[in-house]
């Protein structure tokens, strides 16, 4: 991979502790000291940014990972004798959460960015409102998951 420095004279690389390498170059010294320069004036943002990134992968490490346990789909109907291909929604796999099989429902985005766009989700069957109720699983378009769903 090609850069502005690979004709560079003089270079110093750093590894912080958290282990971002930071690199300064230049095809000279004035070039040189205006790369520690920019490096030193934003030497309080890295930082900012490591601890950032400590933080989140921190409380991602603390968050409990949902189990998805599925159940198959009931038999397909007896055929027609005409060779129909079975419906896709046959095929869908039913995930559950820890009150039990999940709930599907399709319907259309009220607000926000997709707002009018369809949306197919599969919904945790507690009733609304109940304090560890489970989040929705929403299903992207153009997924199997998506074209499976018996919605």
């Amino acid at each position: 991979m090609s850069d502005a420095f690979d004709g560079c004279m003089v270079q110093a690389s750093v590894k912080t502790p958290a282990g971002t390498l930071i690199n300064a170059k230049g095809h000279d010294n004035h070039s040189f000291q205006m790369a520690l320069a920019i490096v030193h004036d934003h030497m309080k943002t890295i930082v900012e940014l490591e601890q950032l990134a400590a933080a989140v992968k921190n409380v991602a490490a603390a968050m409990p990972v949902a189990s998805v346990t599925t159940q198959p789909a009931a038999p397909a109907p007896a055929s027609d004798g005409w060779d129909t291909p079975t419906p896709v929604f046959a095929q869908a796999q039913v995930p559950s959460c820890k009150h039990g099989p999940r709930t599907s429902r399709q319907g259309n985005y009220k607000s926000g960015p997709r707002a009018g766009q369809v949306y197919r989700a599969w919904f945790c069957p507690s009733p609304k409102g109940t304090p560890d109720q489970c989040a929705p699983m929403f299903l992207n378009p153009g997924t199997p998951d998506w074209d499976a769903f018996p919605a």
